[in-house]
């Protein structure tokens, strides 16, 4: 499909499944959407079966009673054991790391990419697993009323104690930074994909494609549309594409969402610039 038409789809899936807390919202679905603007020979069928038959494997060998430990084992042992899902330690910033069909053709990715495929196998034998915004480093876990059972898809599918999460904020924030039940607070499907979005903004970002990074934005304010920074950046990466009439349009929006922003100044000299680049051109 063309990039126009994901990106319709997308945004039709969005605002019709994604409202609220977004629980009905189909991840697998949208989060290949999001590569189908980048792929444009790309079957989502396809792969969205492959899912399929992941989890007929994992639940193929399972006992109708079997715990959470005895399932993630199954998992692990089809996705990691079998299939080889592991983290991309070597070419983490690699884009390809967020799409989620080139992660299922791969065997790699990212966490939040590698924790998407454990989150819908799980869905599909009726396995819950909920994404976790852990600081750092996206992990997924599995709620019973008598434990929570961390998940690490990026580390083969290793099970976290405490004390193993208490170690992983003392090597990121120094020992600042104490294990606290907000740091495990799970996320929804739309902060899932907004997310994933961000984090491929960023690789454009740094690597200067300010196209393929204004089509993340754009899609990450399919989302959420309130967030005032993505209409700045927005605006910013239009001024970058030589498109001053858009830009200025957007960043005069985000002024009056953000009369007293931070930036304020950087981007009133902006929109300066941009009717000086207007009044030139006419």
């Amino acid at each position: 499909m063309s990039a126009t038409n994901a990106r319709e789809r997308f945004t039709e899936l969005v605002q019709r499944e994604g409202q609220g807390a977004g629980k009905c919202l189909a991840l697998d679905r949208a989060a290949l959407l999001i590569a189908a603007e980048e792929y444009h020979e790309l079957v989502i069928e396809n792969y969205l079966e492959e899912l399929d038959r992941f989890a007929e494997r994992v639940s193929s060998n399972l006992h109708r009673d079997a715990g959470p430990h005895e399932t993630l084992d199954r998992m692990r042992k089809v996705l990691v054991e079998e299939e080889g899902f592991t983290g991309n330690t070597e070419e983490y910033y690699d884009p390809r790391n967020s799409f989620l069909n080139d992660v299922l053709d791969r065997k790699t990715g990212i966490p939040i990419a590698l924790s998407t495929v454990y989150m819908e196998v799980g869905r599909r034998i009726g396995f819950s697993l909920e994404g976790i915004g852990f600081p750092g480093h996206f992990l997924v876990k599995h709620v019973t009323k008598a434990e929570e059972i961390l998940i690490d898809p990026f580390h083969r599918g290793e099970v976290l104690t405490t004390e193993d999460l208490q170690s992983r904020l003392d090597t990121s924030f120094d020992g600042r930074v104490r294990l606290a039940p907000a740091l495990l607070r799970p996320v929804n499907t739309p902060e899932l994909l907004f997310r994933m979005l961000s984090n491929l903004k960023s690789i454009y970002i740094h690597t200067r494609d300010s196209t393929r990074a204004l089509a993340a934005v754009e899609r990450m304010l399919v989302l959420d549309p309130e967030q005032t920074q993505e209409h700045r950046d927005r605006g910013v990466l239009l001024a970058r594409l030589e498109r001053p009439y858009e830009a200025l349009s957007v960043l005069a929006r985000y002024r009056e969402l953000e009369p007293d922003a931070s930036d304020a100044d950087d981007v009133d000299s902006l929109m300066e610039q941009l009717r000086t680049k207007i009044g030139m051109a006419n």
